[in-house]
């Protein structure tokens, strides 16, 4: 028992960091649509100007 809770653990450890990765990942993926997006509404209100 005192040899499979450290390893219990680890692999808790490992998913819990995987999470936050994908989630951080998402993040950057949304933001940089969301600049993307911004880019693209200010040249096209650029164009009309």
């Amino acid at each position: 028992m005192l040899f499979r809770k450290p390893s219990r653990n680890r692999s808790l450890l490992l998913a819990t960091t995987l999470i936050q990765d994908y989630l951080n990942l998402k993040m950057v993926k949304w933001s940089i649509g969301l600049a993307l997006g911004q880019m693209a509404v200010i040249t096209a209100l650029v164009k009309l100007l």
